[in-house]
């Protein structure tokens, strides 16, 4: 029987938010919406980016249904259920205090989500304000929690400059539109020597970097594990698709300092792997994971760095 051939995909051309060029290269092609890469600085990212306006891409995080069923918001609210999730918190809010050299405590965490963050760290001793598009979970931080959080987003928000301490992106910036854009803007009111955390799915992570390397084995035929890997596009409205390099090259581009790369202990979900066999071959790869700095998720501290501070290169947490 004759293999069926590998699929010949419509060459569109889309502007690399990052350095700006033209990318037709399509990486993987899954019927729905199609995965692209830029191959002057390697940024991945959904081919339909540039055919939707802002509000209709983020329309989606004002249905309370978004909230009811995100698992990164939905358990924590009674009594701050103790998962990886809490507990990483509360051990990255010390972490901030270890790279800041600014001498205050307020922390701006955009996309706050439902807050409950910014309680931990308010509860920590922070002075904590949040930014958040959903008028739903805005509504519910400011109810719920009685802290500040300005409806919208960071670039509308329209802070002073050299506001905050620390800023926060805990699974955002693979959402945003722009992401320069709003990295920028977080930089202009960081103060000098603040610092900004970000964190989010690392697409150089071994269980990426292994589902690619099948795929290319396979005669470039998209498998139902890259499906899954990236399925939350569609659901959970991810737009990018960072890799370390990727996402240090937004920070220094923007003249942050990388001070802290480390993938973090945070399981693939069982929404992403559901599979029996699957969960086990992603816990096998994620053993080894641990052991090379790949795993599943990274966070990435840089600094906010003072007029004449040395720009050094990307150290190892």
């Amino acid at each position: 029987m004759p293999r069926a051939e590998a699929p010949k995909y419509t060459a569109i051309k889309i502007t690399c938010n990052l350095c700006h060029a033209k990318v037709s290269n399509v990486l993987y092609d899954l019927a729905s919406y199609t995965i692209m890469k830029c191959p002057r600085c390697g940024l991945v990212f959904i081919s339909s980016i540039s055919q939707f306006t802002e509000s209709e891409l983020y329309a989606k995080y004002d249905e309370q249904g978004y909230w009811l069923e995100n698992p990164n918001t939905a358990n924590y609210h009674v009594g701050y259920k103790e998962d990886y999730r809490v507990r990483m918190w509360r051990r990255c809010l010390k972490k901030l205090e270890r790279y800041k050299t600014s001498k205050g405590r307020k922390l701006l965490d955009v996309g706050c989500a439902t807050g409950v963050f910014l309680d931990i760290a308010r509860k920590g001793g922070w002075d904590a304000s949040g930014v958040e598009i959903s008028r739903y979970a805005s509504g519910y931080v400011r109810d719920k929690f009685k802290l500040k959080c300005f409806t919208g987003t960071l670039e509308e928000a329209a802070f002073p400059g050299e506001m905050f301490d620390v800023i926060t992106l805990w699974d955002v910036i693979e959402h945003l539109v722009s992401p320069r854009q709003t990295v920028a803007e977080a930089k202009r009111i960081l103060k000098l020597g603040g610092i900004i955390l970000v964190f989010t799915p690392d697409r150089s992570s071994l269980i990426h970097l292994t589902c690619h390397i099948l795929y290319k084995l396979n005669q470039k035929r998209v498998s139902p594990l890259i499906k899954r890997l990236y399925a939350s596009t569609e659901k959970a409205g991810h737009l990018y698709f960072f890799s370390r390099e990727t996402l240090t090259h937004l920070l220094t581009n923007n003249k942050l300092k990388v001070v802290y790369v480390r993938s973090e202990a945070v399981r693939v979900e069982r929404g992403v792997l559901s599979g029996k066999m699957e969960r086990i071959g992603a816990t096998m790869i994620d053993l080894l994971a641990k052991a090379l700095n790949r795993r599943y998720r990274m966070m990435v501290i840089a600094r906010k760095p003072y007029q004449n501070e040395f720009q050094s290169g990307v150290p190892r947490g």
